[in-house]
Parts: C-alpha cells; sequence; structure tokens
C-alpha cells in the first residue's frame, strides 16, 4: 500500500494573469459598452465588482489536466489511477450517494487589470461554421493578480497523486495548463509568483521543476 499524507496539505499561490482569461457569464441586462456595443457574455464578476476564479473552475481545471496526464503514463494501471483520482476531486456514486471531494480550491479574486472587448464571427453550434451575418462580443478580462487556496484533506492523496498535482502546478507557471474558456485562442494562462506548502516557501522548487514540492508537513 502506498503511503499517505498524515495530515492535511495547504497550498497558497498567488498567480499573474498572462494576457487575459474567460470565466463569463451571458449577459441577461442589456447594457451597452460605450461605442453601443451590446455584450453577449461578460466576466463573472462578484460583488465588489471584481471579477473571479471560481473553485470549481480551478477543481475542473486540474482535474482534468491530471487525468491528461494519467493517460500519457504507460507503465500505470490507468483505469485505478483514473478512478481513484475521481474520488478525491468527488463524483456521484450509487443513486442517492455521493463522494465528497478530498481536494478544496477557493475562489481567486482578481485584482488589477481591465476589461478587453472582443468580437468575432458567431459560430454555428452544429456545423462549427461561422454565419455570415453573425457577431459574437465577448468581455475578458486582460491582466491582473490573485491568490489560490488548496486544501488536501488528510490522507487524500498518495505519494504518486501529490506528484500529478505538482506537475499540473508546475504546468499552469509554464502556461501548459489553461483555465476558463478560450483556451485555444490563448486566453486562461497565468503565472505562479507565489507558492507556500504548510507556510514553507516551495516557490524555487516549483520554479525548478522539482516534483516532491508538496512532501511539507506542517
Amino acid at each position: 500500500e502506498e503511503d499517505v499524507v498524515d495530515k492535511d496539505i495547504n497550498i497558497k499561490i498567488t498567480i499573474r494573469i498572462d494576457g487575459s482569461f474567460s470565466v463569463r457569464v451571458k449577459t441577461s441586462d442589456y447594457i451597452e459598452l460605450e461605442d453601443g456595443t451590446i455584450p453577449n457574455s461578460e466576466p463573472l464578476m462578484n460583488r465588489g465588482n471584481r471579477p473571479v476564479i471560481p473553485g470549481t473552475t480551478w477543481a475542473g481545471c486540474f482535474r482534468h489536466h491530471m487525468r491528461d496526464i494519467i493517460r500519457e503514463l504507460k507503465d500505470i494501471d490507468q483505469k485505478t489511477e483514473m478512478e481513484s483520482l475521481d474520488l478525491i476531486f468527488g463524483k456521484a456514486a450509487e443513486a442517492g450517494k455521493h463522494q465528497k471531494s478530498k481536494i478544496l480550491f477557493s475562489e481567486t479574486e482578481i485584482e488589477g487589470g481591465e476589461k478587453h472587448v472582443n468580437t468575432r464571427n458567431a459560430v454555428d453550434r452544429f456545423t462549427q461554421a461561422p454565419k455570415n451575418t453573425g457577431l459574437y462580443t465577448s468581455v475578458v478580462w486582460q491582466g491582473g493578480t490573485g491568490t489560490l487556496h488548496l486544501c488536501v484533506k488528510e490522507n487524500a492523496m498518495s505519494d504518486f497523486q501529490k506528484k500529478l498535482l505538482a506537475i499540473a502546478l508546475i504546468d499552469l507557471d509554464l502556461g501548459l495548463m489553461s483555465f476558463g474558456g478560450e483556451a485555444g485562442v490563448g486566453r486562461g494562462r497565468a503565472e505562479i509568483t507565489g507558492l507556500s506548502v504548510n507556510g514553507v516557501n516551495q516557490l524555487n522548487e516549483l520554479k525548478t521543476l522539482k516534483t516532491d514540492f508538496l512532501e511539507v508537513t506542517p
């Protein structure tokens, strides 16, 4: 049986947005921009009128990326590792029974930056072809900084899974893991500017591509 952590792993990450990101909501109120354009979607904002990246967005991003890493590994039981990872992130099990997530992601409030308006041809959802007369206007957020908190519950992750999470964090810093929508056009990239694990500064370990920087006891 693999060794597991004996305490919660508390991770604090500060990020700087590289370019823009799109965690968006469809506009229900017709708010015109300065040029008279009515946007089809705008950034998700909190009550303080600051853009936010929800914890659910982060969880989906990390889960998907870590599953992709498992698919690339040939010398492991991929099916077993996928099922084990799903249990960590939480999943619906039998009817009426659900597996609660053992890794928690905070909401990230973005400070600084500004809105950026992008207008392009609308695309038919069935044929993926551009509509001749349709335009789609989205408002995304350009730049800014924020903080993400992760908590991995006690006894939740094996050494292998901790390395998977470490690689996902490295890939986030390298721009290989994006979050939000429109990743195909380069949105959702960030650089990690600060990293602490259980209060210990591990930024240098991440920047030098080490994969054991989560091995810090409280």
